[in-house]
């Protein structure tokens, strides 16, 4: 445990100051945007324990990247809660539960914050089992708060490409993943559009505790009749919480996307999103989309076009350097036609850390699905 001594903007450092000053404040003495500031979390499962009046539990819900569940033993609490969380329309994205003092409600590895002015009977143990990888507790302890964070296991591995990583070998170094014991999260929609058309699920990587997909979330059952209305969609890996949403750009059959039967999804669209770290790298566009590089916590676009990226259809990333395989004319056919293109690929690099092209080489044939590096080659 560390004891908070950082220096926070404007008027949150004097929120925070009074809230911490003499042990005289109370946990809803602390405004949620100091909370925030100093513990690091954008988003998920937070769990305010002791809720009191409920003004704290309800403030938690800072944007709609929160999910926010209040916990006392109080039952006038927690009605008071409900009343005032009501009030405000938020119940539902926030509420309010009574619980024995001793066991928190949750499976081991679920909770990114847990704030508490009091933790009462509940021991730091039972916190940090509740807490997610990276996850933090925010503790009252007599004069001041406590900041915890429950560190992320070495063992656990993350899938941030198509096949694993860059290299392109589709074996992960997880030590700890095993045979499924029970079922974690679900998260709507619960079905996919058609099981005889493509797939509504485009996409999927996992980096910084975050799922990425590229969705289609038009209606079930009409496939030919409605557009595609797909979306990169962020939730947290731990509890499934919905970070963020963004709409993709001419992301329709009719460019290319997939026809046909239920297998015929373009064999590049997995192969254009790539998550690491706070980072997001994907073309938002199907037909001569740059790579976008967005921010993973909160789906905000930092840049809307890499340098020299435009036409991109495969992505991967190693070492800090982007690679992309762009090509000029591209069939709009679901399947590769190896062998039937002109020579007009083109393999183009850029530094990620300054968005500025290393190097290119154009009038090429790149076999699709063959893009990997290691070690920097």
């Amino acid at each position: 445990m560390v004891k908070y001594t950082g220096r926070l903007a404007g008027g949150v450092v004097l929120g925070l100051v009074i809230a911490m000053a003499a042990g005289a404040a109370s946990a809803d003495s602390i405004p949620a945007e100091a909370i925030y500031e100093v513990t690091g979390v954008p988003g998920g499962l937070v769990v305010h324990l002791g809720g009191g009046d409920g003004k704290l539990t309800a403030a938690l819900r800072a944007s709609g990247r929160y999910l926010v569940h209040g916990l006392d033993t109080d039952v006038a609490c927690v009605a008071k809660t409900r009343e005032l969380i009501h009030s405000k329309g938020l119940y539902g994205p926030v509420s309010a539960d009574h619980f024995d003092g001793r066991h928190l409600p949750y499976v081991r590895d679920l909770v990114n914050l847990l704030v508490a002015g009091d933790l009462g009977e509940v021991t730091m143990d039972e916190v940090r089992r509740v807490l997610a990888p990276g996850g933090v507790a925010y503790v009252r302890h007599g004069d001041g708060w406590q900041k915890t964070v429950k560190p992320r296991p070495a063992e656990i591995d993350e899938w941030s490409h198509f096949l694993h990583d860059g290299s392109g070998n589709a074996v992960a170094n997880d030590k700890l993943v095993g045979p499924p014991k029970r079922l974690r999260w679900v998260a709507g929609p619960r079905w996919c559009r058609s099981h005889e058309f493509p797939s509504s699920v485009n996409a999927v990587v996992s980096a910084g505790g975050r799922v990425f997909t590229i969705f289609d979330e038009g209606p079930t059952g009409v496939y030919r009749k409605l557009p595609q209305r797909c979306k990169l969609i962020a939730r947290d890996a731990a509890n499934g919480v919905l970070l963020w949403k963004l709409p993709m750009r001419g992301w329709q059959p009719e460019f290319g996307t997939g026809t046909g039967g239920r297998w015929m999804i373009h064999h590049t669209i997995p192969r254009r999103l790539v998550a690491q770290g706070d980072r997001v790298y994907v073309t938002l566009r199907f037909l001569d989309s740059p790579v976008s590089v967005l921010d993973a916590a909160t789906g905000e676009i930092l840049t809307e076009a890499l340098e020299g990226t435009k036409g991109t259809d495969e992505i991967i990333l190693s070492d800090g350097v982007l690679i992309v395989k762009i090509t000029k004319k591209r069939s709009v056919a679901a399947t590769a036609r190896i062998g039937k293109d002109s020579l007009d690929d083109t393999l183009a690099a850029v530094d990620v850390k300054t968005g500025r092209q290393l190097w290119r080489k154009e009038n090429t044939r790149v076999v699709p699905y063959a893009l990997s590096a290691q070690a920097g080659r």
